[in-house]
């Protein structure tokens, strides 16, 4: 249930992941944050590096993963995020905005277009 109302515009799985092809990356931590505990723990994740590397897949892979643990999950692009904020700020509706659109989610999964 909650896989579907997450917004993800594709599925992606760890599993599928090409450590080969975004050798930056490491597996480990990955792996670590692939067992959800930065969630648990209220912890941001930021995904930096150049354009096709994955950082996209690895914030769909991680938020499918944790709605498939049950946990409430929101996957957006930064740039409709801060569209709707700003949109909500100039008609003076930014906390039930800020309510339903990221505290109402134990993650928010986003990626820059």
């Amino acid at each position: 249930m909650f896989t579907r109302l997450a917004g993800f515009p594709a599925i992606k799985t760890l599993d599928e992941f090409d450590y080969e092809f975004a050798q930056g990356v490491k597996r480990s931590q990955i792996e670590e944050l692939a067992g959800l505990g930065f969630v648990e723990r209220n912890e941001n994740v930021v995904l930096i590096g150049p354009s096709g590397v994955g950082k996209t897949h690895l914030a769909i892979a991680l938020g499918y993963r944790a709605a498939q643990a049950g946990i409430k999950t929101r996957f957006t692009t930064a740039a409709d995020l801060l569209l709707t904020l700003v949109a909500a700020h100039t008609q003076n509706q930014l906390k039930a905005v800020m309510h339903r659109a990221i505290n109402a989610y134990r993650l928010l999964s986003s990626h820059s277009s």
